[in-house]
């Protein structure tokens, strides 16, 4: 193995770490941030307006799954870039952009939630 195929692994293998840093810090917060949604502030909301669809108890798999891959994306497609750029509005227009796709990803979610 030539010296310069060490230094691509090795890059790579900091570039992995970083990424998984970055998803161990952004999934608990945003499934904190969620749970807050979620479970005080929407709860009534929800309950009153479309209480009769959901369910007695949620299917925890398809929220889990979706947020396992939406925090993934996020961390990838929007908090990686804009840490290498040093900028706050690269965040927040790369944040829109992805999330703008995110109803349709979310769904899955829902299934969870609303009754079959």
């Amino acid at each position: 193995m030539a010296s310069g195929d060490n230094r691509v692994t090795a890059v790579f293998a900091l570039g992995a770490a970083m990424y998984l840093k970055l998803y161990a810090i952004a999934l608990p917060v945003f499934l904190a941030l969620d749970l807050v949604w979620l479970g005080l502030v929407a709860k009534p909301f929800y309950r009153d307006r479309i209480g009769w669809m959901l369910r007695e108890s949620p299917d925890w798999l398809p929220a889990l799954l979706f947020y396992a891959l939406f925090v993934a994306g996020v961390v990838f497609f929007v908090v990686a870039p804009a840490l290498e750029k040093e900028s706050w509005r690269h965040a927040l227009l790369r944040g829109a952009w992805a999330c703008s796709g995110a109803g349709p990803c979310h769904a899955p979610a829902n299934m969870g939630r609303v009754r079959p």
